[in-house]
């Protein structure tokens, strides 16, 4: 009895482009200014235990970090950052080991060793020297990038650090960070002590953001409010209730007289955007439109809501100092929504992972003579997935 001939690919084709995952859930960062690269001009993101270099404009994966090393070979890389003036990224791995990596070679070119705790979270001072980390040991460090040792060892924290933040200014040598302990703390790293604590959060803080002036800090989580805080005197200023859970906070450009402009994303997948007025008055000046956000559905009882998990701002994809920024959503499924700041309109969309993949259809050209440039792809997710090819 002759057995079942195998199904085999055809030796005649050979795929031309392949749309591959690029991001998996965890952090995204849009890449700093440096040298003949204005900022944003591409991203980091995490996919699975590794780091994807992304095109901000097409969406499409440059490289990973270890695309090079066997699997056995590949550490599980928990958090990274962007070094500024630098083309290079710090990544902490479950090894305990900090790495710098320089993106153009794409080779490790320093490694420092850490304690024997995962590390969480990882933010650069702005001139790229400093590099601070949070920890599950409740301990705030901060290293020295290029001398490979420790500055700082700050050690308030009762819970562990879920973020940490530099002030913008080089010169005031501020950090802030925040912790499952439902407090934010800022240090002076001039003074090597912490000069203010903020316990005006029900639950951990999810994201702090920094006024054009650099001196109010805004903080919110998932207790749906957003706080003020006067870094001069180190006081709370204001109490916003936001009605919502909010995962992502920017400080958008503004002139001084407008106060601080800021936008907010969270479990009800809409962007807000917000104006706090110089008589500490709060309110929405915008809210992205339900036929722009992934929910189309008016009833917010039944309707399959697909929350933001992070909100970026790309300062330089703008036509003027302070309109035209874009905005970055990122979703609970993987995917970036840009949106216009001065409308929330959203101008495309990044597919971020597809998961499984049901069925694919070529959509028709507009003059209705052949197929187009694009497809349309139905996975187990509640959206359909429009791509150009």
């Amino acid at each position: 009895m002759n057995a079942p001939k195998r199904s085999v690919i055809s030796k005649s084709w050979a795929p031309v482009r392949t749309h591959a995952g690029i991001y998996t859930g965890g952090k995204v960062q849009l890449s700093p200014q440096r040298p003949g690269v204005e900022a944003g001009s591409t991203f980091a993101c995490m996919l699975q235990d590794d780091v994807a270099v992304v095109d901000a404009t097409t969406g499409a994966l440059l490289f990973t970090l270890q695309a090079d090393k066997l699997d056995e070979e590949k550490e599980a890389i928990l958090s990274f950052a962007l070094r500024p003036k630098h083309n290079h990224i710090v990544t902490a791995s479950r090894n305990s080991l900090l790495r710098l990596w320089d993106l153009e070679t794409r080779t490790c070119i320093r490694t420092i060793k850490t304690t024997d705790v995962p590390i969480l979270c990882m933010d650069f001072d702005p001139t790229g020297t400093l590099v601070a980390t949070g920890a599950s040991d409740r301990c705030v460090k901060v290293y020295d990038i290029e001398k490979g040792f420790v500055t700082h060892n700050f050690k308030k924290h009762s819970g562990i650090v879920t973020l940490v933040k530099f002030h913008p200014d080089a010169k005031r040598l501020q950090l802030v960070s925040a912790s499952d302990d439902s407090t934010v703390r800022v240090w002076d790293l001039v003074a090597q002590k912490e000069v203010g604590c903020i316990k005006d959060h029900m639950s951990p803080a999810t994201t702090v953001a920094f006024s054009n002036d650099g001196y109010t800090l805004l903080s919110s989580g998932r207790d749906k409010v957003i706080n003020f805080w006067d870094l001069r005197k180190q006081v709370l200023v204001k109490t916003v209730l936001a009605h919502e859970s909010i995962e992502g906070l920017v400080v958008l450009p503004s002139p001084p007289s407008d106060g601080i402009v800021f936008a907010t994303a969270g479990e009800k997948g809409v962007v807000k955007q917000w104006k706090l007025s110089s008589g500490a008055i709060c309110s929405v000046v915008a809210s992205q439109s339900s036929d722009n956000s992934l929910t189309h559905d008016q009833d917010d009882s039944t309707s399959p809501h697909v929350a933001y998990t992070d909100l970026l701002v790309n300062a330089a994809r703008t036509v003027c100092q302070y309109l035209g920024n874009e905005l970055v959503a990122v979703t609970s499924e993987h995917n970036f929504l840009l949106l216009d700041q001065a409308t929330l309109l959203r101008t495309r969309q990044i597919i971020g992972f597809n998961d499984d993949i049901l069925s694919l259809k070529f959509v028709p050209s507009a003059d209705g003579n052949g197929l187009s440039d694009r497809i349309v792809a139905a996975t187990n997710s509640n959206q359909v997935h429009n791509k150009r090819v």
